[in-house]
């Protein structure tokens, strides 16, 4: 099964702007640091944490239809710090530190049959969603956080 991820329109690289809006042609490589800018937490003495948002697009190009298609997280360097929700409706806009509209249902999915549900995914069908970044209680930058995202589905 393939799945390809692409990055919003808009995709800022620093820590002001608007996120979201259409797919754009540039697919998402891997490297650590693509999506969001780095910056730093607030020591864990300081009530808050830091958030970022950033939209992506899950395109099946497979060439048959992916069922029951979900997304989870693996390899998470700190628990919890990534969260998805999907969009609905639309090519939706935010910016980099404050939740889109009319989102909800944040998830912290870490297997397949935990999954994210992004439903049935034709042959050249996209699911855009909506990843949020949260840093807390972070005493000293890391710069290496990472983790892995995986989309799968059930082909026939």
């Amino acid at each position: 099964m393939s799945f390809r991820f692409y990055k919003s329109e808009h995709n800022p690289t620093g820590l002001t702007g608007l996120v979201g809006g259409n797919i754009s042609s540039d697919e998402l490589s891997g490297y650590l640091g693509e999506l969001f800018a780095y910056q730093y937490a607030y020591p864990s003495d300081v009530t808050g944490a830091v958030l970022q948002y950033r939209k992506i697009y899950i395109k099946n190009t497979y060439g048959i239809v992916s069922y029951d298609t979900r997304l989870w997280f693996d390899a998470q360097h700190v628990s919890g710090q990534m969260a998805v929700a999907l969009e609905t409706g639309g090519a939706g806009l935010g910016v980099v530190n404050s939740a889109p509209a009319g989102l909800s249902g944040w998830a912290y999915p870490e297997s397949y049959t935990g999954g994210f549900r992004l439903g049935d995914l034709n042959n050249g069908a996209t699911a855009a969603v909506w990843l949020r970044q949260t840093l807390a209680n972070i005493e000293t930058p890391n710069p290496y956080t990472s983790l892995r995202i995986y989309v799968g589905g059930i082909v026939e």
